[in-house]
């Protein structure tokens, strides 16, 4: 994974951002709902790597070759860290930077930021204090150092630097939430309900602030309005989130209604029936055990304030300061779960799954977030290449909880991707057993299912399944690909798999492989013009493909345009085909194709899995 280095430790670039926290939290009428959002490492965009560097890296470049020996190799080291976003490295080169270079004001920022970034926020505080007597009115050493008196307990000093972030213009929204906080520590609970009264009727925030407003009320044992707030901010959510119906619901337990309590995880759990996050709560009812606090302390307060900020950045180009915000947040509450969540949801964004393991592994050890963490963790260990890990966690999941389908299922997925056809055609065999009677929502599991038996040569199971899978949800462009595509190369029904095609690319319009599917079926039949024009129209979408390139080539061909075609198969050829297609491509580079036969073979399109982590947004 590659980061812009400079535009992440740009410092105007990161203060520019805290303008934007006026939309943490989203809209509360849809945004941070549990069920429509899906998880930020499955669909974050990477940053690209920059084709030439930009003034400000010239600049910036310029400036450190003019510093002392030594120094411009640490930054190029630090840079070259930083584009693994490997920040705990990144900083120790920079820091080495700054040891030789100790007044580079620009160094001193970076360092303090990558820290920061890092988790290593006690080693960013003397950055931070020397940042903020170099430059006034600097909003992020001002959060940084508020956040360690706050943490420290020393009020008098943290309401200075909240003072010095008001004389920074700190945002409308931040600041009302830590100004609330702060009251709360001293004592002060009406007027740090008055400060948040204004933001109330907020179309954008005003279901966060709320929320907000009810944590601090229970803080101050304020319980009747602390129900009051969340009441309140329940109804600006079309679906009540994760973490109101968990606060929510908690209190009313301490409250000994838990009738209601269980009313609310009822809703949930009726949303999101595969997702076990309210198991330790349903037992701690049946056995009447006393459910923890939603807040401690003042501090943790604030780290849910953090918490909101980082959300409100998540899955946008500035995930960097996501991670900013959410170290911080773990600074002030290490064990405020869904914080981890968020920063192992990063973690897994920025392709450092070994950080991301750790902190799934920490959160199996809490019955609530056992078994989604459980699954995060296994896949997790799947990215790193560690799949006997992978299995071995999955399979004490399987043990454990047999009539669950989500971990044998993603073990089908293991299986399959190892190419072990016949131990992933068990494991979904067992998960579809499980399931009956298997209704809309299970059609990824005949999906996945027929892709393993088409794979195992045992076409009549496959076939079936697709087609069962296609019955139970019939507008899915994938399965109708896959299945069309086995039709094509086959040479059977080729007049329904056009149709199922020319379905399929209306609706994915911009998935190259289906286009590259109706393009192939065209092929197939004969239609070498159409064919060629629906190839080009893949391999625009999907330049550096070398199998669609390959097919378009084909077409090329057979339309005797015989010196554009050896164009397109060596442009394949330099996108590292895997070895069965290369031995293909050479042989027609070197022989040219011969006339066409309906047994020509063919790769099957890719399947995707059957399973997810969870079917929930787990943060929101």
């Amino acid at each position: 994974m590659v980061f812009r280095f400079l535009t992440i430790l740009s410092i105007t670039v990161i203060l520019g951002a805290c303008t934007l926290l006026d939309a943490a939290g989203g809209n509360s009428s849809t945004a941070n709902t549990a069920d429509n959002a899906a998880p930020a490492a499955e669909t974050a965009q990477k940053a690209e790597p920059a084709e030439t560097a930009t003034t400000e890296e010239t600049d910036a470049v310029s400036e450190f070759t003019e510093t002392p020996d030594g120094v411009a190799g640490s930054y190029l080291a630090s840079r070259a860290a930083l584009q693994d976003a490997n920040f705990t490295r990144s900083a120790e080169f920079l820091q080495q930077a700054l040891d030789k270079d100790p007044t580079n004001q620009s160094l001193i920022e970076r360092v303090c930021l990558l820290y920061i970034m890092s988790g290593q926020v006690e080693k960013s505080l003397p950055l931070a204090q020397i940042w903020q007597t170099n430059k006034k009115n600097s909003l992020l050493p001002s959060l940084v150092l508020f956040l360690q008196n706050v943490k420290t307990g020393k009020l008098a000093d943290a309401e200075i630097q909240l003072k010095a972030m008001e004389d920074a213009k700190l945002n409308k929204l931040t600041l009302p939430l830590l100004r609330a906080w702060m009251n709360a520590a001293e004592g002060k609970t009406d007027a740090a309900i008055d400060v948040l009264k204004p933001l109330f009727p907020s179309e954008t925030a005003g279901g966060i602030i709320l929320l907000h407003a009810a944590l601090i009320s229970e803080y101050a044992n304020n319980y009747n309005a602390a129900m009051d707030f969340y009441t309140q901010a329940a109804s600006r959510f079309t679906v009540m989130p994760l973490r109101l119906s968990m606060s929510m619901g908690n209190l009313y337990e301490r409250l000994v209604e838990p009738a209601k309590a269980k009313e609310l995880y009822d809703a949930f759990t009726k949303r999101s029936p595969n997702n076990y996050i309210f198991d330790a709560a349903y037992a701690r009812l049946e056995k009447g055990g006393v459910a923890p606090a939603n807040i401690r302390t003042s501090t943790d307060g604030i780290a849910q304030v953090l918490f909101d900020i980082a959300t409100s950045f998540e899955g946008q180009a500035g995930s960097e300061m996501a991670i900013v915000y959410a170290q911080l947040s773990n600074y002030m509450q290490p064990d405020f779960e869904f914080n981890q969540l968020l920063m192992a949801e990063l973690f897994e964004a920025f392709e450092q799954f070994d950080e991301s393991a750790a902190i799934h592994a920490k959160l199996m050890g809490n019955p609530a977030f056992y078994w989604s963490a459980g699954l995060r963790l296994a896949r997790d260990y799947d990215k790193m290449g560690q799949q006997a890990k992978s299995v071995e966690i999955l399979e004490k999941m399987r043990k454990a909880q047999p009539k669950r389908v989500e971990a044998v299922t993603m073990l089908g997925d293991l299986y399959r991707n190892r190419k072990d056809y016949a131990a992933a055609i068990e494991a979904y065999s067992e998960a579809i057993e499980n399931s009956e009677p298997v209704g809309k929502t299970d059609w990824p599991l005949f999906y996945a299912r027929g892709t393993a038996f088409e794979r195992a040569g045992l076409w009549t199971q496959a076939e079936k399944d697709l087609q069962q899978s296609l019955e139970l949800s019939p507008e899915q462009p994938y399965v109708m690909n896959y299945l069309a595509y086995s039709w094509v190369e086959r040479g059977e029904r080729l007049d329904e798999a056009l149709g199922l095609l020319e379905k399929a690319v209306a609706l994915a319009p911009g998935d190259a492989f289906i286009i590259d599917s109706l393009g192939w079926a065209l092929y197939r039949m004969g239609k070498y013009n159409d064919a060629e024009k629906i190839l080009q129209k893949a391999v625009e979408a999907r330049p550096y493909d070398p199998q669609l390139i390959d097919h378009y080539g084909d077409a090329l061909w057979r339309l005797d345009r015989a010196e554009q075609a050896r164009i397109q198969w060596n442009r394949a050829l330099s996108f590292e085909p895997d070895a069965e297609l290369k031995k293909s491509i050479d042989g027609k580079l070197e022989k040219g194709l011969k006339q066409q036969s309906m047994q020509e073979p063919k790769d099957s399109p890719a399947p995707a899995p059957a399973s997810k982590p969870d079917n929930t947004d787990l943060l929101n």
